[in-house]
């Protein structure tokens, strides 16, 4: 299995599949592990696998895109889009590639490290898109920025100081964002701080539906919330040995999986 769906009282794995070409040969193979999924709207949810097979399960039917061989997203670290017709993945060696809703656009990045993260906000009112990135090694030193996608889909390094490794970006205004890693840390207007009272963990996913409002998870079963002056840290929920390597929320529910004792898998769910 390379998925599993909880309806809200029980649990179903599932083997998705995906369509992968090489050169002149096409497969359509459930055995790829899906690394990434992304919803652009509740109808709509696109997985990436390992080999990058893009998948989509829109209302009832699975649609498997016919990507030329090349020209994909390659095993995508994750994914953001406003909407089916402008997506975006990001992955390995600075690898950033677009999707119109017809063609496989890759952008030109110049970037050696992973990018591990990318989140977007539409502007309702303008209509102005604001997407950002983190590139940035878990395990060694290397480079550390932050990256804007522009309209154009060219990129500018923002204005980053802070000399630690960078994971995971959240935001919802256009002036603001925090970043995860080894720290947590909150670039407002430029002024750039170290939240200290977060434990001393690696982070890798911080997500929320608000400025006040926001959780992150990392390694050893780091999960922690801010409430907008202060940060809790779950101690009943660690993981030794273990980590957490995601999370999301929806409404009052936030989910953290990871793994432990090597292999297990674990996913931990919270009522907020």
């Amino acid at each position: 299995y390379n998925a599993v769906h909880w309806d809200g009282s029980e649990w179903e794995l599932l083997r998705i599949t995906v369509r992968l070409q090489y050169e002149n040969t096409v497969i359509y193979t459930d055995a790829d592990p899906i690394k990434t999924l992304f919803l652009p709207d509740n109808n709509d949810i696109w997985f990436v696998s390992s080999a990058g097979g893009v998948t989509r399960y829109k209302g009832n039917n699975w649609i498997y895109l016919e990507i030329p061989y090349g020209t994909g997203p390659g095993g995508s670290n994750k994914i953001w889009g406003s909407a089916a017709d402008n997506m975006y993945f990001v992955g390995l060696n600075g690898n950033i590639t677009h999707y119109n809703g017809t063609n496989w656009q890759r952008i030109e990045t110049g970037i050696e490290s992973p990018i591990q993260d990318i989140w977007g906000i539409k502007n309702i009112e303008t209509g102005n898109i604001r997407i950002l990135c983190t590139a940035s090694e878990k395990y060694q030193i290397s480079e550390r920025k932050i990256i804007k996608i522009n309209p154009d889909n060219t990129i500018n390094e923002l204005f980053w100081i802070i000399p630690r490794r960078l994971h995971s970006i959240w935001f919802n205004s256009e002036k603001i964002f925090f970043v995860g890693g080894d720290g947590v840390f909150r670039n407002s207007y430029e002024k750039q701080i170290v939240y200290n009272e977060v434990p001393d963990k690696f982070v890798n996913r911080i997500r929320g539906p608000e400025m006040n409002d926001l959780f992150l998870c990392g390694d050893f079963g780091l999960v922690a919330h801010f409430n907008g002056l202060t940060w809790k840290d779950y101690k009943n929920v660690e993981l030794p040995g273990g980590l957490y390597k995601s999370l999301d929320f929806n409404r009052n529910i936030i989910v953290a999986v990871g793994q432990f004792d090597g292999s297990q898998a674990v996913i931990t769910i919270g009522i907020h």
